[in-house]
């Protein structure tokens, strides 16, 4: 999926993505891997911090699209609560903790974020997503009956801090919400994820 997400990026960015390239090129030629992962790496982090907030008007087939891709990444994770927990709160991580499997899905995501940015920004008409009342009724309700532990569930309210919650209760507050975003009809399910995502990167 790298491949499809830089053609995505090189499209709808092109100033972000002529200036990675050009990174990519210097470091190449002094053979310098570790400043070519930090150029894509420093670019994609621009590109979300500056344009996340297009998810809120991208259309329901993006957003289902990223959202399943990151449903597939925290529960290929549930056995390794510290890099979930790294995942979910958008720390680096270490080199030996993203296997093969792991990083095709995390390529993945990229894609699937990327097009949903872009696509939201592309239909500036479109009403932003705002979950109503309704809407965090009833994520709350799936929340609850899918079993989400209580300390996970202050970690998804906000009662509970990053710092405040261990890494098993990170990586469970992040597979709840995924799941219970997922699990409510498309378009409610579409603007609770939309409008939490679209504060900062996944």
């Amino acid at each position: 999926a790298a491949g499809p997400a830089m053609r995505v990026i090189k499209t709808n960015y092109p100033a972000d993505f002529d200036r990675m390239r050009d990174q990519v090129h210097a470091a190449s030629a002094k053979r310098d891997p570790a400043t070519i992962t930090k150029a894509v790496s420093e670019a994609m982090n621009r590109i979300n911090q500056r344009e996340a907030r297009h998810l809120a008007t991208a259309p329901h087939d993006r957003i289902d699209a990223l959202s399943r891709q990151h449903l597939a990444i925290v529960e290929h994770l549930q056995f390794r609560p510290d890099v979930c927990a790294k995942f979910a709160t958008g720390t680096g991580f270490a080199p030996n903790d993203v296997d093969p499997a792991l990083g095709k899905m995390l390529d993945g995501l990229v894609l699937a974020r990327v097009e949903a940015m872009a696509a939201g920004r592309n239909q500036p008409s479109r009403v932003p997503a705002q979950p109503k009342a309704e809407d965090v009724a009833r994520f709350d309700a799936a929340l609850r009956s899918n079993g989400v532990p209580s300390m996970a569930y202050e970690v998804i309210t906000g009662k509970r801090t990053a710092g405040q919650a261990t890494p098993r209760m990170i990586c469970d507050a992040e597979t709840h919400f995924v799941r219970a975003v997922r699990s409510l009809p498309p378009e409610q399910g579409s603007r609770i994820y939309a409008a939490a995502m679209s504060r900062g990167p996944a």
